[in-house]
């Protein structure tokens, strides 16, 4: 599984594999929305989850259509984004308890996951000052999973002091800079 980001990236200029690495993006926001809805109905939150589900996706897609139009794509994503808002305001006041809170949630779900996965597609596919983002997703990716692997050893050896117990009860303080050291160091 890990070898498909690598080709991914990597045959993104060709404009037949757009399509499938858009495809590719928006079916893993679709499972980070429904992950997201999880964790929300765990703490007792509610979200429609189809329609959240429909405009993330659609949200994604709208990035790809802002790479085609470098002038006035911009708008595309935001215009979906504020619809998509509409519709999930409309759909929420239709029950009465708790509803600007699971709004609130909604939206946030939105922002936090379908925004950046299609920042990231924008970024893969665009055209930034000339330079190919496919270098850019490469270190973005590679940087975080060093950060990551850093943390993990480094909390492994060194790691006395818990980072916050409640929420992770295996990070560590120690851990955490290991981990921030590493990607300093991964993206020089």
């Amino acid at each position: 599984a890990i070898g498909f980001v690598p080709c991914f990236i990597f045959f993104a200029d060709l404009s037949w594999f757009q399509y499938l690495v858009a495809a590719f993006i928006a079916g893993l926001t679709g499972v980070a929305i429904w992950e997201y809805e999880q964790f929300v109905k765990a703490k007792g939150g509610q979200m429609i989850l189809p329609a959240l589900i429909s405009i993330g996706v659609i949200l994604v897609f709208s990035f790809l259509a802002a790479t085609y139009l470098p002038d006035a794509g911009g708008a595309i994503p935001l215009l979906v984004f504020f619809f998509g808002f509409l519709i999930l305001i409309a759909l929420h006041f239709k029950e009465k308890d708790g509803a600007i809170v699971d709004l609130a949630v909604s939206t946030f779900g939105l922002i936090y996951i379908a925004i950046p996965m299609g920042m990231i597609l924008g970024v893969l596919l665009g055209n930034l000052a000339e330079q190919d983002g496919r270098w850019w997703v490469g270190y973005l990716l590679v940087v975080t999973k060093i950060s990551d692997m850093g943390a993990y050893f480094g909390g492994n050896l060194w790691g006395k002091r818990k980072l916050a117990a409640n929420i992770s009860p295996g990070k560590t303080v120690e851990g955490a800079i290991t981990g921030l050291i590493c990607a300093v160091l991964a993206s020089f």
